[in-house]
C-alpha cells in the first residue's frame, strides 16, 4: 500500500517538472517571438515619421539619343544607362517615336516650314546635298528624392501644336528669348493647350522619363549650308509639379529652373 502511493506521488511529481519545464521553455519562446516593448515603439515612432517626412523633387531635363530613349523605352528600370532606367511616361512623343507614326524624321524636300532660318537646308535637301546626324528626344526626368511618399503627382505641361518645322538650336531654345522674349516653340505654334500629365504616386527614389519633343540634326554634305537642329509636329513645354503629401497637404514645383539648365545624356 505505502509502495503503491509512494509509486504515485513520484508520478505526480515528475508529471508537475514536466509541466514545469514546459512552461518555462514556452515562456523563453515566447520571449524570443515577442519584440522588447521598448524596441516597438521606436520602430512604430520612426515609420510615423517616415510617413509623414516632406517628398522632394529634382528635375533632370535635356536631350536623349534616340537609341538610349528606346532602350529606356522598352527595359525601363532594366535599361542599360543608369541614369535612365526608369519608366517612361507614355504621351504622344512617346507613342510617336514607339509607332514611328508620323515618321519620326521627316522629309526635307517637302516639310513644310515655319522658321524661315530652314529654307535654306530645305533648298539644299532638294538638291541630294543635306544628310540626318542625329536624332534626339528632349526630356524632362521627373524623381522623387524626399523621405516621404507623394500621391496624385502631376505634370502641367502646355501642348505645343507647330505651325510646320522650327530650329532647335539647342534644349534651352524650350525658355524665352531674351531679345523676342517669347520661346522658340510658341513663336510658331499653331494652337496651344493646357493639359496634365497624371504620374500617380511616386515613393522615394522613384522617377519618370517625360518625352517633350524630337528633334533631327541635318547637316550639309558639302558644308555649303550650316546644320540646323529642327523640331515639329507636337512639343510639351513643362510648367509646375502639383502633388499632396502624406496629410493631404498640396504642393506645387516650377519646372522652370531645370529648363535654363540642360544636361546632356552620353551614350
Amino acid at each position: 500500500m505505502e509502495r503503491s502511493r509512494a509509486s504515485a506521488g513520484s508520478i505526480i511529481l515528475t508529471l508537475g517538472l514536466g509541466l514545469l519545464a514546459l512552461g518555462i521553455g514556452l515562456t523563453i519562446y515566447n520571449f524570443r517571438k515577442t519584440p522588447n516593448a521598448q524596441s516597438y515603439q521606436k520602430q512604430e515612432k520612426f515609420l510615423k515619421q517616415l510617413d509623414a517626412a516632406e517628398p522632394r523633387f529634382e528635375f533632370g531635363y535635356g536631350p536623349v539619343n534616340l537609341d538610349l530613349f528606346r532602350n529606356s523605352q522598352a527595359k525601363g528600370r532594366a535599361a542599360e544607362n543608369e541614369l535612365l532606367a526608369y519608366p517612361v511616361f507614355e504621351n504622344e512623343v512617346a507613342e510617336q517615336i514607339r509607332k514611328n507614326l508620323p515618321p519620326i524624321t521627316p522629309d526635307l524636300k517637302s516639310l513644310k516650314l515655319a522658321d524661315p532660318i530652314l529654307r535654306e537646308i530645305a533648298a539644299s535637301a532638294r538638291q541630294n546635298k543635306m544628310r540626318l546626324r542625329q536624332v534626339t528626344v528632349i526630356c524632362l526626368i521627373v524623381k522623387q528624392v524626399g523621405q516621404g511618399k507623394a500621391a496624385s503627382v502631376e505634370l502641367d505641361v502646355d501642348r505645343i501644336a507647330l505651325a510646320g518645322a522650327v530650329e532647335m538650336y539647342d534644349a534651352t531654345f524650350i525658355t524665352g528669348d531674351q531679345d523676342l522674349g517669347e520661346d522658340q516653340l510658341r513663336r510658331y505654334r499653331s494652337k496651344e493647350a493646357r493639359q496634365t500629365f497624371s504620374l500617380g504616386v511616386m515613393d522615394t527614389g522613384d522617377a519618370m522619363i517625360v518625352p517633350l519633343f524630337i528633334a533631327n540634326l541635318f547637316e550639309s554634305l558639302d558644308e555649303s549650308v550650316e546644320s540646323r537642329q529642327i523640331t515639329n509636329g507636337i512639343a510639351f513645354i513643362p510648367l509646375t509639379i502639383r502633388y499632396r503629401t502624406i496629410n493631404q497637404v498640396e504642393r506645387q514645383i516650377s519646372a522652370d529652373p531645370a529648363l535654363s539648365s540642360p544636361i546632356y545624356f552620353e551614350k
